[in-house]
C-alpha cells in the first residue's frame, strides 16, 4: 500500500505552492504521454490548489481531449466532478469524439464514485475516464521513471525488520521513494529507508535532512540507513516516540486534579441521550458522520463526559477506549493509538504497515462489527493539542474522513476546548473546521440547578451530615454553574471540615475564586513556584526536557503535590484552568455573588472603623455600629466579598488605601466602582442597560434570575435582589437608580455627574430666571466636580437659586438634566475652564433664546433715545405676548441686562452699570443702569 506526495520547498506557503504546482504540471504531462495524449494548451491552472484544466487530443487518431486534474490532501466529493462534468459536456457537444479526462489524487470518495459509476463507467456516447492514485503511479511505473515498489520491499532485508507501506515522492530534485519498516520484534512501522528512482538506499545527511524537511509525516521515525545485516538507527527529528495513555479519571469525588471518574459521575443526561441517539444511527446507518464532538470552555466536564460515554457504551456491549491527546507530538500518533486499540480489542498485536495499513486494519474491524450491531468508538480527549501539531492533525483528519467516507461501525470521538486563541496564520482552522464539519457536535452548557444540587448531595455524604442553607446557597451561588469551580469549592469545604472547622466559619470565610488557587500555590519553596510557572509556559513538556532543566527533587515534589500529572513522556500542569491562571495571572470567571444588603449598612460599619485608623476587634466595632450579632456577620461577609475589609485574629481591618482624611463617600464610590464591574451580574446587567434606554426592577430581576439557573428563589425575591443591585450600582455610580419608580437607568462617567437637586420644572416660552453670577459658579462647580469624579458641592449656594441656574444652563445648552444626573457638554467645559471666552460663549447660546435675542433688539432700537427702564420691560413683555404683572416684567428685564452686560451685548450706556441718580436732559427721570427710575 502506497501513495504520491508532491512536495517542494520555498521561502513562504506561497512560493512552496507555486513550485508544487509546476511539479505537478510535469507530472501531469508525463502521465498523459504515457496514455497517448499531448497537450495543446492549459486553459487553466491553479497551481496554489494543484488543479490544472487542460486541452489536448490523441497523438495517434488526433481525437480531442478536455482533462482536469487534481491533487488534493483528501479525496475530491462529487461536487467537483460534477463540475468537470458541466464543463466537459459542451465540448462534447461540439465534437463527440472529445474525451473528458478526470485526473484525482488521491481519489474520489464513495459518493463522487456511486456518480461515476451509475453514469460513466458504461457511458456508450461520452467518453469520460477517470485516474486516481494508483492509476497515476502505475503509469509512472510503466514509463520507467521510478523502479515499482515491490522492487525496493525486497530489498528490506529480514533481519532488519519487514517492509511496510511506501510513499513515493516527487520533489524538485525529483523522485524518492520512502519505505516504511517494521522491525523486528515490533508490530508497528516505526522506521524508514529512503531510495532515489533506481532503488539506491540514500543515507547522505544533507539529503536525508532536506527529504524530512519537506515531508514532515517523518518525524518521530527511525531512519534506516542500510537494508542488510544490522542497521544502525537514529531520530532524525528529535522527536521521542509516544506512549498512549488512556485518560484517567479520578479516585474519590472531590480529586479535582483529574477529570471525574464514572462512579462520581453526575448530570449531563441530555448529553449522554444524544450519544445513545448517535450510536444508534451509526449502527442502522441512518447517518453518514462517523464522529461525535464534545466542545465546551476549559473545566465544563468534557473529559468527565468522555469517560462517562465509554463507559456506557462498554456496559452496552460496545468497545470504547479514551485516549489522552496530550501524548502527541509527531504524526505517527495517530498509528500508535490504532496499534494500541487493536490490540485491546483483538488481544493480541498485529502488523500496522504505517498510515495506509493502519486506515485498512481499522476499516475492517468496522466492517466486521456491522454484523454484530455494535461498534468501535476512539475519544481523543483533550484534542486541542493537536492543534499545535497540524501534521499529526492532517492524518487524524485523513483517517476520519475516510471513515466517514466507508460507513463502517467505527467511529471516532472528539473533546477540545472553545476558549482558545490562535493565529489565523499559524492555528489550523481547516483542518479542524473539517473534522468538526463531518461530527455530530455537542456542546455542554453550565450547570443547571439539578446538577449543582446533585453534586451538593454528593457532598453531603462525603461529609456524612446536611449542609447548612446558608453554606449550599453560597455555594451554588459561588460556582456560577461552572462545573471546575464547584468541585474546587466542595473540595475546599471538605478540606475544611475534615481540618476542623464549622460549616458556619466555613461559611463566613468562603475563599473567592482566586484565592482557592492561590491556596495551591501555599506552601511551595522559591525554586518549586519558579519551576512550576516554567512548566505551565511550556506544558505538556517531555519528561526528558523537565530532567534538564530542574532538579528531581523539584519534580517530585510537585508531582507528589498533584500540580503537575505526567502523561506518558509528558509532563503537564494538572488542570488547564490552573494553567492559564499561572501563565496570566487572571481567573477564568467573573466574580459572582448577590448583594443582599444595602449600601448604607456598609457605610454604618466603615465610619467607625476609619475613625480609629486602624483595625478594631469584633464586639467593640459591632457595637460602635448598633448591629445584631448575625447582621454584623452578615454586612462583614458582604465587605469582605467587596473587598474593603479583611479579618485577622478577631479584628477587622479596613483596606490600607482607605483614608480616615478623605471623604468616605468618594474613596467607596471609586472602589466600588472598579470592584462591582468585575462582578458577573452587575455586568450584566450594565451590558443590557447599555442596550436600551432604562430597564425596571421587573427586568432587572429577570436578569439576575436567567444568571442564576443553579439557584431556587421566589418571584418576590428575585425583586428584592434588584432593588439591591440598583442601589449598590447607583452608589457606585454605575447606574442611575430612581427608587420611586423603580427604574434604573444609564449613568455615563467622564461626561454626567451625580446631582440630587430637584428638577426646575419650566414650560411654555424661555425666560432667563436668574442673573449671570449663579450659572458662571453653577458650571465651574459642576466641571470641577467631573473633573475630580465626585458630588457636586453646592455649598453657599441657596437650593433656589442652584435650581434656577441648573436650569438655564440647560436653556443654555450647556448641560442636560437628567434624573439624579448631569450630562456636561463639551461647551459647559469650555465655559467652565477658559474665563477669557466666556462673554462669547455666553452670548452665542444666549442669543439662541427668542426671548433674549428680542431684549438685545429692543436695547439696540433704544440705545439713543435713553429709554426709561419702564418703557424697556414694557416692550419686552409687548413683544414677546407675555402675560406678566408690572413686577413681573421688570424682574426679567432686570435679569435679561444683567446677562446681555455680562455677555458684552448691551450697546452704548446700556452696558454700564452706574448706581445712584443722575441728571437727564428732559424733565422724565430715564433709566438709570442699576435698573432703578
Amino acid at each position: 500500500m502506497g501513495m504520491l506526495k508532491i512536495l517542494a520547498p520555498g521561502k513562504s506557503e506561497q512560493a512552496r505552492a507555486q513550485t508544487r504546482g509546476k511539479l505537478f504540471e510535469e507530472l501531469m504531462a508525463t502521465v498523459l504521454r504515457h496514455h497517448g495524449y499531448t497537450i495543446d494548451k492549459i486553459a487553466n491552472v491553479n497551481y496554489a490548489g494543484m488543479e490544472l484544466d487542460i486541452e489536448g487530443k490523441a497523438t495517434v487518431a488526433g481525437t480531442p481531449l478536455y482533462a482536469e486534474c487534481k491533487c488534493h490532501d483528501t479525496e475530491i466529493d462529487s461536487t467537483k466532478l460534477q463540475a468537470f462534468i458541466g464543463k466537459y459536456t459542451p465540448l462534447w457537444l461540439k465534437d463527440k469524439r472529445c474525451v473528458g479526462l478526470f485526473v484525482a489524487i488521491p481519489g474520489i470518495n464513495s459518493h463522487a464514485k456511486g456518480y461515476y459509476l451509475t453514469h460513466f463507467k458504461e457511458g456508450k456516447e461520452m467518453t469520460v475516464r477517470l485516474l486516481e492514485e494508483d492509476a497515476v503511479l502505475a503509469a509512472l511505473f510503466k514509463t520507467n521513471e521510478v523502479l515499482p515498489p515491490d522492487v525496493l520491499s525486497k530489498k528490506i532485508d529480514g533481519q532488519i525488520g519487514k517492509a511496510g507501506d511506501w510513499v513515493l515522492l516527487f520533489t524538485d530534485r525529483g523522485f524518492f521513494w520512502i519505505q516504511y519498516v517494521i522491525p523486528v520484534g515490533e508490530t508497528l512501522a516505526n522506521s524508514f529507508a529512503i531510495f532515489d528512482h533506481n532503488g539506491d538506499i540514500i543515507s547522505d545527511k544533507s539529503a536525508v535532512e532536506h527529504l524530512v524537511t519537506l515531508y514532515t509525516d517523518l518525524g518521530g521515525l527511525r531512519l534506516v540507513t542500510q537494508v542488510s545485516g544490522q542497521a544502525p538507527f537514529g531520530l532524525p527529528t528529535g522527536h521521542e516516540p509516544e506512549e498512549i495513555i488512556e485518560v484517567r479519571g479520578s479516585s474519590s469525588c472531590f480529586e479535582y486534579h483529574f477529570p471525574a471518574s464514572p462512579e462520581f459521575f453526575v448530570g449531563r443526561n441530555a448529553a449522554l441521550m444524544e450519544i445513545d441517539s448517535f450510536v444508534e444511527a451509526v449502527v442502522k446507518k441512518k447517518t453518514s458522520s462517523r464522529g461525535i464532538l464534545f466542545q465546551a470552555n476549559s473545566g465544563w466536564g468534557k473529559s468527565s463526559l468522555v469517560l462517562a460515554t465509554v463507559q456506557r457504551l462498554q456496559e452496552q456491549g460496545h468497545f470504547a477506549v479514551a485516549i489522552d491527546s496530550r501524548s502527541a507530538s509527531s504524526p505517527q500518533f495517530i498509528l500508535r493509538v490504532a496499534e494500541r486499540v487493536l490490540q485491546m480489542y483483538l488481544g493480541k498485536s498485529i502488523p500496522i504497515s504505517g498510515f495506509e495499513g493502519a486506515t485498512k486494519a481499522l476499516l475492517e474491524v468496522g466492517q466486521k462489527l456491522d454484523d454484530s450491531g455494535k461498534i468501535m468508538l476512539i475519544f481523543l480527549d483533550q484534542f486541542e493539542n493537536l492543534f499545535l501539531l497540524p501534521d499529526a492533525l492532517r492524518q487524524i483528519r485523513g483517517l476520519f474522513l475516510k471513515l466517514c467516507d466507508c460507513q463502517s461501525n467505527l467511529a471516532l470521538g472528539f473533546s477540545w476546548k472553545t476558549d482558545i486563541i490562535g493565529s489565523t496564520n499559524e492555528f489550523p482552522y481547516q483542518l479542524r473546521d473539517s473534522i468538526s464539519g463531518s461530527c455530530k457536535c455537542l456542546g455542554l452548557e453550565t450547570f443547571s440547578e439539578a446538577e449543582t444540587n446533585a453534586l451538593l448531595d454528593k457532598l453531603e455524604k462525603e461529609l456524612r451530615a446536611r449542609i447548612r442553607k446558608d453554606l449550599r446557597f453560597m455555594l451554588s451561588e459561588f460556582s456560577q454553574g461552572y462545573p471546575w469551580l464547584l468541585k474546587k469549592l466542595c473540595a475546599h469545604v471538605k478540606a475544611q471540615r475534615e481540618a476542623g472547622a464549622s460549616q458556619s466559619e466555613i461559611a463566613d470565610g468562603l475563599l473567592n475564586v482566586e484565592e482557592l488557587f492561590k491556596e495551591d500555590l501555599q506552601g511551595l519553596s522559591p525554586e518549586e513556584d519558579d519551576a512550576l510557572r516554567q512548566i505551565a509556559k511550556a506544558a505538556p513538556v517531555s519528561v526528558s526536557e523537565l530532567g534538564e532543566k530542574f532538579k528531581p527533587e523539584v519534580v517530585s515534589s510537585l508531582i507528589n503535590r498533584r500540580l503537575i500529572v505526567r502523561i506518558g513522556s509528558k509532563y503537564d500542569i494538572y488542570w488547564d484552568i490552573f494553567r492559564d491562571y499561572l501563565n496570566t495571572g487572571r481567573i477564568p470567571v467573573q466574580e459572582n455573588y448577590i448583594l443582599r444588603i444595602q449600601p448604607g449598612t456598609v457605610i454604618k460599619v466603615m465610619k467607625p472603623l476609619l475613625q480609629e485608623n486602624g483595625s478594631l476587634a469584633i464586639p467593640v466595632l459591632r457595637q460602635k455600629a448598633g448591629l445584631s450579632e448575625k447582621s454584623f456577620y452578615n454586612v462583614i461577609r458582604h465587605m469582605k466579598l467587596l473587598g474593603l475589609v479583611s479579618l485577622d485574629d478577631g479584628r477587622v481591618k479596613p483596606r490600607e488605601d482607605f483614608s480616615p482624611r478623605a471623604p468616605l463617600d468618594v474613596q467607596l464610590r471609586a472602589w466600588l466602582r472598579n470592584k462591582l464591574q468585575k462582578n458577573r451580574l452587575v455586568f450584566q446587567i450594565a451590558e443590557k442597560l447599555g442596550l436600551k434606554e432604562n430597564l425596571n426592577l421587573g427586568e432587572v430581576a429577570e436578569i439576575l434570575r436567567e444568571s442564576n439557573p443553579y439557584i431556587s428563589a421566589t418571584d418576590k425575591t428575585w425583586r428584592t435582589y434588584a432593588r439591591t443591585f440598583a442601589d449598590w450600582m447607583d452608589s457606585a455610580d454605575l447606574a442611575i437608580f430612581e427608587r420611586n419608580s423603580g427604574i434604573i437607568l444609564p449613568y455615563e462617567p467622564g461626561t454626567e455627574v451625580k446631582d440630587r437637586v430637584p428638577r426646575e420644572r419650566r414650560g411654555g416660552l424661555t425666560i432667563p430666571i436668574v442673573q449671570y453670577t449663579p450659572i458662571e459658579t453653577a458650571a465651574i462647580r459642576i466641571v470641577e466636580a467631573l473633573q475630580e469624579n465626585r458630588t457636586i458641592s453646592w455649598a453657599g449656594m441657596k437650593k433656589s437659586t442652584v435650581r434656577k441656574a441648573l436650569a438655564s444652563l440647560e436653556d443654555l445648552g450647556f448641560v442636560v438634566r437628567k434624573a439624579k444626573t448631569i450630562q456636561v457638554l463639551p461647551l459647559c467645559q469650555q465655559f467652565a475652564t477658559n474665563p477669557e471666552q466666556r462673554p462669547t460663549l455666553f452670548a452665542d447660546q444666549a442669543l439662541k433664546l427668542t426671548s433674549f435675542a428680542a431684549f438685545i433688539g429692543i436695547l439696540n432700537d433704544n440705545n439713543h433715545k435713553g429709554s426709561p427702564f419702564s418703557t424697556l420691560s414694557q416692550e419686552i413683555t409687548k413683544r414677546l405676548n407675555a402675560n406678566w404683572t408690572r413686577g413681573t416684567s421688570e424682574t426679567n428685564a432686570k435679569i435679561m441686562l444683567d446677562w446681555a452686560r455680562h455677555a458684552k451685548l448691551a450697546p452704548g450706556a446700556f452696558a454700564i452699570n452706574k448706581k445712584g441718580p443722575r441728571k437727564t436732559s428732559g424733565a422724565q427721570a430715564k433709566f438709570h443702569f442699576d435698573g432703578q427710575t
